[in-house]
């Protein structure tokens, strides 16, 4: 276990979402910690945004994938990964 791991409350969650969400926290407490996250939101807060912006990319996405080309599929990747990027990257200090 990390420590100042994020815990998200996952009740009704399957085992494999509980599982995600536990590695969502461990992964976010050590950005957090070696300050390659940003660490203005509280905890929390931070992990079930991050946790429901990906769910809502994966199923965004499954429903929608077949009508993609393939290069509108990897626009679409780069935008995702850039809207976790602004969601997560520390605001640079004067």
């Amino acid at each position: 276990m990390v420590p100042g791991v994020i815990r998200l409350r996952t009740t009704g969650w399957t085992a494999s979402t509980r599982a995600i969400g536990q590695w969502l926290g461990e992964t976010l407490a050590i950005g957090r910690a070696s300050g390659a996250v940003r660490d203005d939101l509280p905890a929390e807060l931070q992990g079930r945004l991050t946790f429901a912006v990906l769910r809502t990319f994966d199923e965004w996405t499954m429903h929608r994938h077949a009508d993609l080309e393939p290069a509108q599929a990897r626009a679409l990747v780069g935008a995702q990964l850039d809207t976790l990027k602004r969601l997560l990257t520390p605001t640079p200090q004067p």
